[in-house]
């Protein structure tokens, strides 16, 4: 059987989500970084939905954020691809 580190998902950040969580308060980075370790242990919990018309991408609500992310069950790899505001996030 796995050891429970071996069975952790990989969290990848693309370049846009990581520049807009290094600039948020330390209150917010704190949350998004259990939430990311969270999803690195089951990526399908919390309030997440499948973005219409674009299979296998998820988005994932955080307060008034939006994360937008991609599952490799394969690889157990969680692609970040995009992090921002409600009303400035695009699916």
């Amino acid at each position: 059987m796995n050891s429970e580190k071996g069975s952790k998902f990989k969290i990848i950040l693309a370049k846009q989500p990581a520049r807009y969580i290094e600039r948020l308060n330390r209150k917010w980075q704190e949350r998004i970084l259990a939430i990311l370790e969270d999803m690195s242990v089951n990526p399908f919990t919390g309030d997440i939905e499948t973005i219409k018309g674009k299979p296998g991408h998820y988005r994932r609500r955080i307060g008034g954020y939006r994360l937008k992310f991609t599952v490799n069950i394969e690889e157990r790899a969680v692609h970040i691809l995009a992090f921002g505001p409600k009303g400035d996030f695009e699916y």
